[in-house]
């Protein structure tokens, strides 16, 4: 993940130095990078320090406390770490770019094409055991890393 972070981090901060952090569009916010704290007073009885997400959790609730004035809202796909974030007073939100927007659209890992003729088929059995795939008729190309499964 951090690869990720930082790939997406450089096209932003460019050669600024990213001391206040980076809009990341208009009305989004800004990405900041923020360095380990001590657990605040409020989450030390009931937020381990032994544990990561913890970790994230005192640092956005540091933020919200300093700035009082602005939205902190922490981000994560991890549900347990929005629950526990609401339950301390932080808005948390999940990921809004990767949901599926058309679930009858996803690949569903193979595809039935039927009517190939025999001699394309036995071409397959065949060294060098493939075919071109200009040679299959299909309605929608073959998505990449795809294979066709021949049965006679």
């Amino acid at each position: 993940m951090r690869v990720n972070l930082l790939v997406l981090l450089t096209p932003l901060s460019g050669d600024k130095i990213f001391d206040g952090g980076m809009k990341i569009g208009p009305n989004l916010g800004r990405v900041s990078i923020k360095f380990e704290q001590n657990i605040h007073q409020d989450l030390s009885f009931n937020f381990s320090s032994h544990k990561p997400d913890h970790h994230i959790l005192n640092i956005a609730y540091q933020l919200a406390k300093e700035n009082p004035t602005r939205q902190v809202i922490l981000v994560s796909k991890d549900v347990n770490l929005r629950m526990k974030a609401k339950s301390i007073g932080l808005m948390a939100q999940d990921y809004k770019t990767d949901h599926v927007k058309d679930i009858a659209g996803l690949y569903t890992g193979h595809r039935i094409i039927e009517d190939i003729p025999e001699d394309l088929i036995s071409k397959m059995y065949t060294s060098p055991f493939e075919i071109d795939v200009s040679e299959v008729e299909q309605e929608r190309p073959f998505i990449p890393a795809s294979f066709i499964y021949a049965q006679k």
